[in-house]
């Protein structure tokens, strides 16, 4: 992946499209900027998702 790519990420119970900002290859990680939400992420506990 190469910076300007578009991207679809998944944090928690959403899923989000964005345009990677920054790489960092040596610590795993990405920047991301949302540019939509493709999933709306789930409503309730958000400290503990996926448990009613």
């Amino acid at each position: 992946m190469n910076v300007g790519d578009f991207v679809r990420g998944v944090y928690k119970t959403g899923v989000y499209a964005g345009e990677l900002m920054q790489v960092e290859q040596e610590k795993g990680r990405a920047l991301v900027k949302v540019l939509a939400v493709l999933k709306h992420p789930m409503q309730g506990d958000l400290h503990n998702p996926k448990r009613s």
